[in-house]
């Protein structure tokens, strides 16, 4: 939660590009959709109520950012807060185009 208004500043200036999709992990939609509208999430979250998608991914850990390229494979995985710093290098790689 707390680095997804930074992730929205930037999924603005990267969407023509590239998708964000979030994953919220076994939370209630409306306390989901209340976090949404108030922090103006710009990019769209998807609920996973049974935990299913996080298994899939073997998330662990709820501030986990899992990155997809083109191809449909995961490219990387990166724990903890993001800052826009951190996501632009990444998204100045090559492979997720």
């Amino acid at each position: 939660r707390r680095d997804m208004p930074v992730m929205s500043v930037v999924y603005g200036g990267v969407s023509d590009r590239i998708e964000f999709i979030g994953i919220d992990l076994e939370e209630r939609s409306d306390i989901v959709e209340k976090f949404i509208r108030g922090n103006a999430i710009g990019f769209p979250i998807a609920l996973d109520q049974d935990g299913s998608v996080g298994e899939a991914y073997g998330i662990g850990y709820t501030n986990t950012h899992v990155f997809i390229g083109k191809s449909g494979d995961v490219l990387d995985i990166l724990l903890g807060d993001l800052d826009r710093e951190r996501v632009m290098l990444f998204l100045e790689r090559g492979d997720i185009w």
